[in-house]
């Protein structure tokens, strides 16, 4: 495989992810503001608030993992127009730090919070 295949292919799998973690967020995002517009109604009595905080932590999370990983992708843009600039023959694609945290807590968050939400569903 040459260089250009390999960059081909690593910009595909990162565009896939971007999209999955659009995906993933706008579904966060969606519970998150369905079920605090709605908790007095889903609540309804029960004591088990902290099985819904939980699901909003994780909710919360995502979000928050959403951020970190497009920063991390501008800072990979931003290395790669630096290398070009100063005539580097070799760019970097390597992420910065954070990206592999954000891309862990981005699924973390995400499964925590639909599993909050359908554990107290199902017991409720």
């Amino acid at each position: 495989m040459n260089h250009k295949t390999i960059s081909e292919y690593l910009e595909k799998r990162n565009d896939v992810l971007y999209v999955l973690a659009e995906k993933l967020t706008s579904l966060s995002a969606g519970c998150l503001a369905l079920t605090v517009t709605f908790r007095r109604d889903i609540l309804s009595g029960n004591n088990d608030v902290w099985i819904l905080k939980m699901a909003w932590g994780g909710f919360i999370l995502v979000v928050i993992a959403f951020v970190l990983l497009y920063l991390a992708r501008m800072e990979l843009y931003r290395r790669v127009i630096d290398s070009a600039i100063s005539n580097n023959l070799f760019i970097s694609g390597k992420q910065p730090w954070y990206f592999k945290l954000a891309f862990y807590a981005l699924f973390l968050g995400f499964l925590t919070g639909i599993g909050s939400l359908a554990f107290y569903g199902f017991t409720h």
